[in-house]
């Protein structure tokens, strides 16, 4: 089911988006999203382009600590696994990175003077999701809104209260 879209406009002198795991915000249970990131334009190093950090697909959702607000405009930051380190996703306007909700995925500022780095991003469960964040609403492909519980546990790093109010 989908459950979210967003459009990113992230223009020269942007801050990024620090290291996360998409299901920290979306709570989905069993299992967790899909993510389906389409470059609007070139992405790369220079103006704030996606990192993702590999082998971390089948990762437990890690609690985050404070992300930079000088760098970032999230607050929250996921330190990634020992050994492993963000690798740049370079794409060209068109391409499509698709990623599960346990992937440590973000984004660098960007950095250049006149070049854009916007994106469309597109979040979905699956059709055996029985729970998921309060923030989202589930709708199958033909329109219809699905009944999904509201996940109120608040997930490993803490209650419904501690969840996080930023954009995501």
């Amino acid at each position: 089911y989908a459950c979210q879209s967003m459009f990113y406009f992230k223009p020269p002198g942007a801050r990024g988006q620090d290291l996360h795991q998409d299901n920290f915000y979306l709570r989905v249970k069993p299992g967790t999203c899909m993510a389906a990131w389409i470059a609007v334009d070139d992405a790369d190093a220079g103006n704030g382009g996606m990192m993702c950090v590999p082998m971390t697909a089948s990762l437990d959702i890690a609690c985050p600590d404070k992300a930079d607000p000088a760098l970032f405009f999230t607050t929250e930051h996921v330190e990634p696994p020992p050994g492993l380190e963000p690798q740049m996703m370079e794409l060209k306007a068109g391409d499509v990175l698709f990623f599960n909700g346990s992937v440590i995925h973000g984004s660098t500022p960007n950095t250049s003077a006149d070049r854009f780095r916007r994106s469309l991003i597109f979040h979905y469960v699956p059709a055996s999701t029985v729970e998921m964040s309060h923030y989202y609403e589930a709708i199958s492909f033909d329109g219809a809104k699905q009944d999904i519980a509201v996940n109120m546990d608040g997930g490993p790093c803490g209650t419904v209260q501690d969840l996080p109010t930023g954009p995501h």
